[in-house]
């Protein structure tokens, strides 16, 4: 590992991106994990409605039935009656009796059949539904699972970058990487280069003072955006300290 500290603080901020990267793809798999496992709920959750929807027409058309078959058995058991009248006043009221149950039954069949009718476009529409469920959630199943396989790659492979990056921190003055943390939850360069006498980030104009200071090795902070400034071409001074003002 190089001596120079600034040399080690710019080895392991490089390093650092090689975590970010993996650290977003980490993420990035993460909301196509939960992308998949929101549409699977809302296949089987709109499945279950419309099996629960077609349950309660299929219901629907059980009452009208039974309701066609007591109007049927009514119908006979009138006209049964019919047969045994006595009077004339008895058979009219009998015939008036049977005359409203043919009507009730030409208004519940022509029901029925639209029921029925409906039933079948619904029944019809499921069995569409459930096979494309099925199909798309298997696939989505798979997905999840070589997702949560990648992801625990992922974890691993961040345990071990991390384990060598504490190994990088060997070295590094505690000041640094302190402020170095702090920075790097705020902005994603948190440390960069001085180009042309101006911070590399912001476009600051660095003072004379502070130029001197980079040349000598060490890290100051930028007055304008705080981020730490280097200069390359002093990074194998042999020593540098954190320089603020």
């Amino acid at each position: 590992m190089n001596e120079y500290p600034l040399h080690k603080f710019i080895d392991l901020i490089q390093y650092d991106q090689s975590i970010v990267k993996i650290e977003k793809e980490k993420g990035e798999t993460e909301r196509e994990l939960k992308k998949a496992k929101h549409e699977f709920d809302v296949l089987q959750t709109g499945l279950t409605n419309v099996k629960h929807h077609v349950h309660e027409m299929r219901k629907e058309v059980d009452v009208k039935e039974r309701e066609m078959s007591d109007l049927d058995h009514q119908e006979k058991e009138k006209k049964k009656k019919l047969e045994d009248v006595q009077s004339q006043r008895e058979y009219e009221s009998l015939k008036h009796e049977i005359e409203s149950v043919r009507k009730k039954q030409v208004g519940l069949e022509e029901n029925l059949i639209a029921s029925w009718k409906n039933y079948e476009t619904a029944q019809h529409d499921l069995e569409q539904k459930q096979e494309f469920t099925v199909k798309r959630c298997a696939e989505l199943d798979q997905f999840m699972t070589e997702t949560l396989r990648k992801m625990a790659a992922i974890d691993e492979k961040i345990k071990e970058l991390m384990a060598v990056r504490a190994e990088k921190e060997i070295g590094i003055p505690a000041e640094w990487l302190e402020k170095y943390t702090a920075m790097r939850m705020k902005v994603s360069n948190p440390v960069v280069p001085v180009q042309e006498g101006s911070c590399s980030a912001c476009f600051y104009r660095i003072s004379q003072k502070d130029v001197h200071e980079l040349r000598k090795g060490k890290l100051i902070l930028c007055r304008d955006c705080f981020r730490f400034l280097y200069m390359e071409q002093a990074m194998n001074a042999p020593s540098g300290d954190t320089q603020e003002s």
